[in-house]
């Protein structure tokens, strides 16, 4: 079972395989602007997004559905000042705080990653911080990143403490299954799946649990990360043998 510590190596691994792609590298994205510019959305707001970069690993910058355009224009809605560091240069700890500061949904993960890991972005052992790590998982998850809400579900559901908030949490895994965006939303889906095979069953549904982990499998390979997402793609086909 991938539990938070997991996926937060797992994200911090992601971080440092990726790169800053331009938005002139993305297809469907002059079609996507073309479309925001008819809505009406302010030339500065789509003028950051011109400017701005989205951090992807190599072989998802050709699956970049409109979704991820609209999350980096929230980015930009919400970013204050323009960055003054060159996007293209790898980023380090200091710098993925900064940008997190500023707003970044992607960087607000990286950091809430390193506090659940106790690995920063330079690979430095750090104290584990959940209260810090919810703290910047709620900011991101805020702009419907899906990695931050399965992240911040997790640390619901589980929560020590006495701070555990399962309807919540599931709330936050609907939205990021939903989103159907490589391997967060893929995770989200097999904790909805869990939940509804083994929780009571006047309340959550087994055929809803069926119908997530075939969304696993759909998602998986819709997006290409078959063997990225090799476990869960193995407990979905498992679950779905034994449940015929």
């Amino acid at each position: 079972m991938t539990d938070d510590r997991e996926v937060a190596r797992r994200a911090l691994v992601w971080g440092k395989r990726a790169r800053n792609f331009r938005m002139s590298e993305l297809p469907g994205y002059d079609d996507w602007r073309r479309k925001k510019v008819a809505d009406g959305e302010p030339d500065e707001n789509l003028e950051r997004v011109d400017e701005s970069c989205m951090l992807l690993l190599p072989e998802e910058a050709s699956k970049v559905i409109e979704d991820a355009f609209e999350e980096l224009l929230a980015d930009a809605r919400a970013e204050s000042e323009a960055d003054d560091e060159d996007p293209m240069q790898p980023m380090n700890a200091a710098g993925a705080l900064r940008a997190a500061e500023r707003g970044s949904p992607a960087h607000q993960v990286s950091v809430a990653s390193s506090f659940l890991s106790g690995i920063d972005w330079d690979g430095n052992p750090i104290p584990v911080d959940r209260e810090r790590a919810k703290h910047w998982l709620e900011e991101a998850a805020r702009t419907g990143l899906p990695s931050a809400l399965y992240l911040l579900g997790t640390m619901l559901e589980e929560g020590p403490g006495g701070s555990r908030d399962v309807e919540r949490a599931i709330r936050l895994y609907e939205k990021g299954a939903d989103r159907r965006a490589f391997l967060p939303s893929i995770q989200s889906c097999i904790r909805l799946a869990r939940i509804h095979s083994k929780a009571d069953r006047e309340r959550y549904s087994p055929d809803e649990a069926k119908r997530r982990y075939r969304e696993v499998l759909e998602i998986a390979e819709k997006c290409g990360i078959v063997a990225e997402a090799g476990a869960e793609i193995e407990e979905a086909k498992s679950y779905l043998a034994l449940a015929r």
